[in-house]
């Protein structure tokens, strides 16, 4: 992270404030607050025992908690308008991209950061290891995820698989890393720039606007819908605890008052 190449005395409150608007580019606004406490208890204690003579975290603002929202999706019929758009799009050349995205539930950056080497296709498999970020302080950058559960292998229908296929069999342009998702010039995708593909299709699909991770709610949603175990949707998304997962989607997993019912019958034999 920027903020770590810094000498500790040499941190000001501008440069905190910065830091915190660019972590909200990949963060939400609650993880944003807790490493606001995080410093700030951590350059207290620095000041306490003298190596700061004040605490430059004390000065800067974390966003303000906003009001938790209801989670956004997209309809049947707005999927299907999108895959049409992407197949119009650019002569369809996104069209992959975007199915794999509806196929995986994956972010954003995970999907711009994928390389073949992380493609089975004898296993009908991805595996999800890396994440391509895009700051004003660092530039692009590939990292890998920050814990354990993001680095994850995720099974992908074959059909989409087989447009993965398609472009490796057909690509003429080699990467250094092996990037799946290259520009015209062999260049991985900057985020900011896909985001301005994406809202193309969106707008050609003639549908409201939604962000590129309304995919990512709409893939947990549906499958917790469909009756998907949720500890395995946790784990296809990557969250480190299924709790996350939970308080997110939960409003999506069928009611089974009835089943519960019938199955406390017969348990209990009343």
């Amino acid at each position: 992270k920027p903020i770590s190449k810094i000498r500790l005395q040499a941190v000001t409150p501008p440069i905190v404030q910065t830091f915190y608007t660019e972590l909200q580019e990949t963060q939400s606004v609650e993880m944003v607050r807790k490493v606001h406490r995080f410093l700030h208890s951590a350059f207290e204690k620095a000041r306490r025992i003298g190596l700061l003579s004040v605490n430059a975290v004390s000065a800067a603002e974390p966003p303000k908690r906003t009001d938790k929202k209801d989670i956004e999706t997209f309809s049947p019929e707005e999927v299907a308008a999108i895959y049409d758009a992407a197949k119009q799009y650019s002569g369809g050349k996104y069209y992959p991209f975007i199915m794999l995205a509806f196929a995986s539930g994956a972010r954003l950056g995970e999907l711009l950061g994928l390389c073949w080497d992380c493609v089975d296709f004898d296993a009908d498999e991805i595996t999800l290891r890396r994440n391509l970020t895009d700051t004003l302080s660092a530039g692009l950058q590939l990292s890998t995820p920050k814990t354990k559960a993001g680095i994850r292998a995720i099974s992908i229908p074959p059909t989409v698989m087989a447009l993965l296929r398609d472009i490796k069999r057909t690509s003429d342009v080699v990467t250094m890393r092996g990037y799946v998702f290259i520009t015209s010039n062999g260049t991985p995708f900057l985020p900011r720039n896909f985001q301005r593909i994406w809202s193309n299709i969106v707008k050609l699909s003639g549908i409201p606007h939604k962000n590129f991770h309304v995919i990512r709610h709409t893939h947990a949603t549906e499958l917790l819908a469909a009756g998907a175990p949720i500890a395995d949707v946790s784990r296809r998304l990557g969250h480190s605890k299924i709790s996350h997962t939970l308080d997110l989607y939960g409003h999506a997993i069928p009611r089974m008052d009835k089943v519960i019912s019938q199955k406390v019958s017969s348990i209990f034999s009343i």
